[in-house]
């Protein structure tokens, strides 16, 4: 069976996943963006909300936006101002202790947005019914993978562009229901495998961002987050494959 010409031309885009690219940011680039508004239209789409219901989650919006802006006033401004001093400081500069130390302060205020993400999710949840709740989960997918997405680290081998996401795709084919059936159940557990390996790579990405140690080691962070990257590549790679196999060759 042929695949379609349609799932091909995305193979060019998934390498944008390991292109180069040399992006500093406020932050350092380690520290994600808050849901957007736009990424909350996109969510009110999947769920097929009301306009009641987007009305009912308007304040909660609010709060949750209102909450990552402190965050990101205090916190981060404070992990850049700090972070900065230590680069100048010839004692600080290169001591790996230190490196580790502000590692682990990412990853604290990191933990801190997912919280406010996951209690916001948490608010929209409660206002779906039980057919809507069905794709709540491929919602906290998007967003866990929009949290390490919307980074722009200056790791100098990586660039973060979101992956492409092929649940986005299914949507811009003209398929029969039978067809879309089909592919439905092609892609079952494809959102978690896609979502793992975004974790895994951006987790590599943001200690390679912040910890130095040796040049031997260095290398070794730099090759580790490439081939965390190449991984999100073969997922998609392979599920792409996936659906081509399921669909006819009409669709091409």
């Amino acid at each position: 069976m042929g695949a379609p010409r349609c799932l091909f031309v995305c193979i060019p885009l998934l390498l944008g996943v390991v292109c180069a690219t040399d992006a500093p940011v406020q932050g350092f680039g380690v520290f994600p963006t808050a849901i957007t508004s736009e990424e909350l239209e996109e969510y009110a789409a999947i769920l097929s909300l009301t306009g009641a219901q987007s009305q009912g989650i308007e304040g909660a919006f609010q709060e949750y936006q209102h909450a990552c802006s402190a965050i990101g006033q205090d916190d981060i401004a404070r992990f850049s101002t700090d972070r900065r001093a230590a680069l100048r400081d010839p004692a600080k500069q290169f001591d790996v202790r230190v490196q580790r130390k502000f590692h682990r302060r990412c990853l604290a205020i990191r933990a801190r947005i997912a919280a406010l993400d996951n209690q916001f999710l948490e608010q929209l949840d409660s206002q779906l019914s039980e057919e809507q709740r069905a794709n709540m989960q491929h919602v906290r997918l998007l967003r866990e993978r929009e949290r390490y997405q919307s980074m722009l680290l200056p790791s100098g081998e990586v660039r973060h562009e979101p992956a492409i996401d092929l649940t986005r795709l299914i949507g811009t084919i003209d398929l029969t229901a039978a067809d879309y059936k089909a592919l439905e159940l092609a892609v079952q557990g494809y959102d978690g495998a896609l979502t793992a390996s975004i974790r895994r790579y951006g987790s590599a990405a943001i200690e390679r961002a912040l910890v130095y140690g040796t040049p031997q080691e260095q290398q070794e962070r730099r090759r580790k987050t490439i081939e965390r990257g190449i991984d999100v590549l073969k997922v998609n790679r392979t599920w792409l494959a996936t659906m081509a196999s399921v669909l006819p060759p009409q669709t091409a």
